[in-house]
């Protein structure tokens, strides 16, 4: 991680160490010097920000170089005594947690970063940013219903306060228990911030508007491995608060997490209730829950982990839970950092029917206007931010905008005025032909639309590729069709999505298809070629016996003539020229086959 060395390429006796900080040694590490120091107060040496990741020189130089490190990019001219920051425009900043003023179009904001601070946004653009409190910037809260009180947070569990809309912060709460980067959420109704804290225990931290907060700890769960992994403050039911536990930092990873509503928080007299219906998977991490506002019945749990279920709905308030993604078919096997379940009002171009839900995961943004259990169609929905690690999701309802804390690339916001794909899949499906596989498709209410990728994935393969592009026609109603003629007939099943993109960039999802081939009977099942091969693919592979291949030009010439076993072959035909060409196989029993084929 941050640990780098660096050799000075006109002397090798020279050498820069870099972790926290930049040491140099001139005689081959005899003895070490500091160079730089990122803490403020400590040395007059040269600043530069912790955590350095690399160290390059300058081509043809021995005293100009750059360092990379957490706080963005740092030039010498002179072998380091002294240091220029270079970030102007360098758009890096990892994110954590973001929080959203509660007004109509106002650009005012928080946002937590790694290493960089928490900072206050007024403006939108690329702009200047204040930056609130330093340190590890993680949870900030901007009170929904008297904004001049807000809340940043550095590592574990400690808090900042400002009484005067961000203006000025000050140490509020502070401890050193709960994870590093603590989880927490904050109750706009009772003014209290819950988090987590030791093993088991929840920290209820609070009121923001009293001089000195008072701080109460409780357990929850029973297991000390499990630590607060998630908080969410029950938008419809008062003073309720879910909390769920996953593997503690210090503790094995085979634990299973556990999901609680504590309802009475506020109160000496709370009631505890454990979800027992979430099943998740041994180690599984929960990373975040939402419920609905306006329906306390609809719950969203999600799971950062690889190799799992990473989204769960539940529509009977955690009585029972459905998988909403199929192991990487329709979303990536990837972390979902976080979720949100939008309220119907948003999708206003829908006649305000459906809402749907947004992740925020490792690899940009996702979202679906309904959930249908593993066959939910995802759509990726990170035009502007790139397939960038995204860490949380804040939904404003006065106006329909959603803050994206991305952890590489700032913070990003976006209005879902209408619903960002009004285009609906009627109907999708196919047959199997003799050389092909042919697909049919219909759709209603395309607007703006680009057109249609065609993916194919074979079975026992991780990922769809794509085949095929059809252009949209943009009609209230239209259909579509599309044969695949290069499907490998080898293959028994051949799963087939669509991929519809607006000329915006936006893109959904159809739903997914099978398509199953009988295996060929016949001498050969099917021929290919890859750059200088020719791969055949041969029936009875464990058949005795052997086959004459020959190989013809197009005007009849035999270019090929051998014997060979009666299996599928990897022929080379790099000496050949980029032509047609038609290949032959004879068995000792008469049976033939050829083919034409491209090189």
């Amino acid at each position: 991680y941050d640990l780098t060395l660096a050799i000075n390429p006109s002397n090798d006796a020279v050498v820069y160490a870099a972790g926290v900080d930049i040491m140099t040694t001139n005689n081959s590490g005899t003895s070490w010097s500091q160079l730089t120091q990122w803490a403020s107060g400590c040395s007059s040496l040269p600043y530069v920000h912790a955590d350095i990741h690399n160290i390059i020189f300058q081509p043809g130089s021995s005293t100009s170089f750059i360092v990379g490190c957490d706080g963005g990019v740092f030039y010498t001219s002179n072998g380091g005594s002294t240091f220029t920051s270079k970030d102007n425009g360098l758009n890096v900043t990892q994110y954590y947690a973001a929080a959203i003023h509660p007004a109509s179009g106002s650009n005012d904001m928080l946002a937590g970063a790694q290493d960089n601070g928490s900072h206050v946004f007024g403006s939108s653009g690329l702009n200047s940013v204040t930056t609130a409190t330093g340190g590890d910037g993680t949870a900030c809260f901007i009170d929904q219903n008297n904004p001049a009180y807000q809340i940043t947070s550095y590592t574990y569990g400690q808090y900042a306060r400002s009484t005067n809309t961000g203006t000025s912060f000050s140490t509020w709460s502070t401890t050193t228990n709960g994870r590093f980067i603590n989880p927490a959420d904050y109750d706009n109704t009772t003014q209290y911030l819950y988090c987590g804290y030791t093993d088991r225990n929840v920290r209820r931290v609070g009121k923001i508007t009293s001089g000195a907060p008072v701080n109460t700890n409780f357990a929850v769960s029973s297991n000390t491995s499990l630590q607060v992994s998630a908080v969410k403050v029950d938008p419809n039911t008062s003073d309720s608060v879910w909390v769920a536990f996953s593997t503690a930092d210090d503790a094995s990873s085979n634990q299973v997490p556990e999901l609680y509503v504590v309802a009475g928080a506020s109160t000496a007299s709370r009631t505890i209730s454990q979800i027992t219906s979430l099943s998740l998977t041994p180690g599984s991490y929960i990373s975040s829950i939402d419920i609905e506002s306006g329906n306390k019945n609809h719950i969203l749990v999600t799971v950062s982990n690889y190799g799992v279920a990473s989204v769960w709905e539940s529509e009977d308030k955690g009585t029972t839970w459905t998988s909403l993604d199929n192991n990487g078919v329709n979303l990536p096997d990837i972390p979902v950092r976080w979720g949100i379940i939008i309220p119907s009002t948003a999708n206003v171009e829908t006649g305000g029917t459906n809402g749907g839900i947004m992740l925020a995961t490792d690899l940009g943004v996702w979202s679906t206007i309904t959930s249908n259990g593993t066959s939910t169609a995802w759509t990726q929905n990170s035009g502007g931010l790139g397939n960038v690690s995204t860490y949380m999701l804040k939904f404003r309802s006065a106006d329909n905008v959603v803050a994206v804390a991305t952890h590489g690339r700032g913070l990003f916001t976006t209005t879902l005025a209408n619903s960002p794909l009004p285009i609906s899949f009627v109907s999708f499906d196919g047959m199997v032909a003799e050389k092909y596989n042919s697909l049919k498709w219909s759709v209603e209410n395309e607007v703006n639309s680009k057109g249609y990728y065609i993916e194919r994935e074979y079975v026992n393969e991780n990922s769809f590729a794509d085949i095929g592009f059809v252009n949209s026609e943009n009609l209230q109603k239209a259909q579509y069709s599309f044969n695949d003629e290069f499907v490998d007939l080898g293959k028994p099943t051949a799963f087939y999505r669509l991929r519809q993109v607006d000329l915006d960039g936006n893109a959904n999802y159809s739903k997914i298809i099978a398509l199953n081939r009988e295996p060929s009977g016949g001498l050969v099942q099917y021929i290919s070629v890859n750059g200088n091969n020719l791969f055949i693919r041969i029936n009875n592979e464990s058949s005795d016996g052997v086959l004459q291949m020959q190989l013809f030009d197009m005007s009849g010439s035999l270019l090929l003539n051998k014997t060979i076993v009666r299996q599928s072959q990897y022929i080379n035909i790099s000496t050949l020229s980029h032509a047609v060409y038609v290949v032959k196989l004879i068995s000792s029993t008469g049976e033939q086959y050829a083919q034409k084929f491209v090189k």
